[in-house]
């Protein structure tokens, strides 16, 4: 039981430092931190824009970071406030400049999944994601349940 914990941490925390490492390659180019890209990924699939709320909880980040990102997208172009409300209710969405970058990443992504799970079958990795998902979930009902103790 030991090992699997320390198998199961140990390369959950290197792939996340991993895919920090290449989000922040791929984002240098634009002049944006690693940070930014999953904000710009979720802005571009959502033509109607999002809010910095429905993009915290999209992201899985917390609302002050969101802001902070979303700050840094606007000065460099690639998004726009397009439906002023308070703070956490204003709509943003893509600019054109933002398409473009949007474009970029989402070949990114495709080039890093497919050569990440390149050896494995599709009903491996079906397997995979469905074993990790399940795991997932019932790390985030146990945390639930410590935040509520």
């Amino acid at each position: 039981m030991i090992e699997r914990f320390e198998k199961f941490t140990r390369d959950v925390a290197t792939a996340s430092k991993c895919i920090a490492k290449i989000k922040a390659y791929e984002m240098k180019r634009f002049g944006l931190r690693g940070g930014a890209v999953m904000c710009l990924f979720f802005i571009g699939k959502h033509s109607e824009g999002l809010t910095p709320t429905e993009l915290s909880e999209l992201c899985g980040e917390d609302k002050a970071g969101i802001s902070r990102t979303l700050s840094h997208l606007r000065e460099k172009n690639y998004v726009e406030i397009f439906d002023e409300g308070k703070k956490y209710r204003a709509r943003y969405r893509i600019t054109e400049s933002g398409k473009a970058a949007c474009d970029a990443l989402t070949e990114a992504i495709n080039r890093v999944v497919a050569d990440a799970g390149d050896e494995l079958s599709d009903k491996e990795r079906d397997s995979f994601y469905k074993t990790f998902g399940i795991i997932v979930e019932k790390l985030r009902e146990l945390t639930t349940d410590l935040e509520d103790a």
